[in-house]
């Protein structure tokens, strides 16, 4: 029930922000199967379909956390019909899990809505900076061309060095619509996040330093799709 209150509560502010989008983990416990996931699907699903009932207007979208293989959240999706229910593929998190990228994209392409981008070195969740981990960047940025150019993607790594260096590989590697001399209307990623917590630690005037970074980095970009939540 507190569970429900607080999804419910998050997804009021988003409406109330003006937010058209917002992703929760999917939380299943991913070492049980058989009768427990069942239930966990059926259970989740009735709540999702009514969530998304009650907020027609943002696309609800549930992250592979803490899945070790998309099978789970394939049992919870096929029983959701709501048009704005979909699935966030958090790259990072298909790094250290057990099934590779393209068994992901396989089983949950037609779903994927969101894409969640850091790095690891393939046990933890470390949220490094794109390329100082295992990810094959090569690889996720090949499956992610099948993706429709207006899918947005949240960078999640860790600080404004982090979110440099992650933008300096990019950049040199043509990766994810950002390229040397990329502009608004060239780029094929229409939205870059940054999330809150970069900015739990910095007081006033290292929260201005680091936001006209950021948008400094990506102003090339669309930058009237661009936000720093």
């Amino acid at each position: 029930e507190l569970s429900e209150k607080r999804y419910d509560e998050s997804c009021r502010l988003a409406v109330d922000c003006g937010a058209k989008s917002i992703v929760f983990h999917s939380t299943c416990f991913p070492f049980l199967r058989g009768a427990y996931l069942e239930q966990w699907a059926d259970k989740s699903a009735a709540f999702y379909t009514k969530l998304a009932e009650k907020y027609p207007t943002i696309d609800i979208f549930i992250e592979n956390s803490p899945d070790i293989d998309p099978g789970p959240i394939k049992e919870l999706l096929k029983l959701i019909k709501a048009p704005n229910i979909g699935f966030c593929l958090d790259i990072g998190h298909v790094n250290y899990s057990q099934a590779p990228l393209e068994e992901w994209c396989e089983e949950l392409g037609d779903r994927i809505g969101y894409v969640h981008l850091s790095d690891n070195m393939g046990t933890y969740d470390d949220h490094l900076a794109l390329g100082d981990g295992t990810v094959d960047w090569k690889k996720a940025f090949s499956l992610f061309g099948y993706l429709p150019g207006d899918t947005p993607v949240t960078l999640e790594v860790g600080g404004l060095e982090g979110i440099k260096r992650s933008f300096e590989f990019m950049t040199e590697n043509g990766f994810f619509g950002v390229a040397p001399g990329t502009n608004a209307k060239s780029s094929s990623v229409k939205t870059l996040y940054s999330f809150e917590y970069f900015l739990y630690s910095y007081g006033t005037n290292e929260r201005r330093k680091f936001i006209l970074t950021v948008i400094k980095l990506f102003s090339p970009m669309n930058t009237k799709n661009f936000f720093i939540i």
